[in-house]
């Protein structure tokens, strides 16, 4: 009887593992943002792969991030947040570049002077890999974005601006360099909180149906 009961306990343990496990990775708070607009104003000559960019191109740009990512900057007006972006897409026209980035950042910029008299809340996405930079600023109407945490849900209707800027190789080349960028108009701009992988959640079904195997089983 005792080793029955300590076996029963240890696939008891073994099964709340299994839960536990699961259920921290379906928190991990990954949030999928997707943007589709299209072209409205283009300066300079871009890098490839987006070389071949003409005004009036359709854009599309999904990424997934971390919203559980920690704020590194303690003003309460700027959030700084490093390696969050888990996985991008971004579609120019015919040019695309997708994969998951060698270094990504977020701030958030709450009532930044934009021009004369004009304050804005601005989110801004860091995005590199290993021959290409970009990233993409959003502007919106001031006190559109309540705190410097990162956003899940975005007002279309109180953005006033997004755009992309390019870098040849680096987060540095864009900083040095002159601005590479296009300017988009937002047809949409959406935000989905992302479920667990199907084997995910098969596991965690089998972790709950070993809690209750286990528990009849101390029950006889």
């Amino acid at each position: 009887m005792d080793n029955r009961r300590r076996f029963i306990s240890s696939f008891n343990l073994l099964a709340f593992c299994v839960v536990a496990i699961v259920a921290s990775s379906a928190s991990a708070g990954l949030v999928a943002f997707n943007v589709d607009g299209s072209i409205i104003i283009e300066t300079g000559v871009l890098p490839a792969p987006f070389d071949n960019i003409d005004v009036g191109d359709d854009f599309s740009f999904d990424y997934t991030f971390d919203d559980t990512a920690t704020d590194t900057n303690a003003d309460t007006q700027v959030g700084e947040y490093f390696g969050l972006v888990q996985q991008f897409d971004l579609s120019i026209g015919s040019d695309s570049l997708s994969g998951v980035p060698t270094f990504s950042a977020a701030n958030v910029n709450l009532d930044t002077l934009f021009s004369p008299g004009q304050l804005v809340d601005e989110y801004v996405t860091f995005i590199t890999t290993d021959d290409f930079a970009f990233f993409t600023i959003a502007r919106f109407d001031e006190n559109t974005l309540a705190t410097d945490a990162l956003p899940t849900t975005i007002d279309t209707n109180s953005l006033i601006a997004f755009g992309f800027l390019f870098g040849a190789t680096s987060i540095d080349d864009i900083f040095n360099a002159q601005f590479l960028g296009a300017i988009g108009s937002i047809d949409s701009f959406t935000a989905t909180t992302v479920i667990p992988a199907p084997a995910g959640v098969a596991l965690a079904m089998f972790g709950f149906g070993c809690l209750r195997v286990a528990r009849r089983g101390i029950s006889r």
